[in-house]
């Protein structure tokens, strides 16, 4: 049996019990779209779901750029709100920039 370390963050836990999804499978459906498969990895929970992963906005442009992708850019703000969430961050000394 696979002990969990309480240490480690979780990326994404478990709505059910709390535990660690970890993700199984991944089937790209697009170049924005990706169709993903979770398991819980509590042992004694078991539960598995199934999503979607999707691309939504560009955050940095990328120095060559594909054509067929047409991807809105996040404004500056937003995209501080952004990495903020993502990274869990609440300082709030961040500047808000125009």
């Amino acid at each position: 049996m696979k002990v969990i370390n309480p240490k480690k963050k979780i990326r994404r836990p478990c709505p059910d019990c709390g535990g660690p999804l970890i993700r199984r499978t991944s089937t790209p459906l697009s170049p924005l779209l990706s169709r993903t498969l979770l398991l819980c990895g509590n042992p004694e929970c078991g539960a598995s779901f199934a999503g979607n992963d999707e691309i939504t906005h560009r955050l940095n442009l990328p120095i060559n750029q594909n054509p067929k992708v047409e991807l809105p850019s996040a404004r500056r703000t937003p995209r501080n709100e952004l990495f903020k969430n993502l990274t869990g961050d609440s300082d709030e000394s961040t500047p808000a920039s125009k």
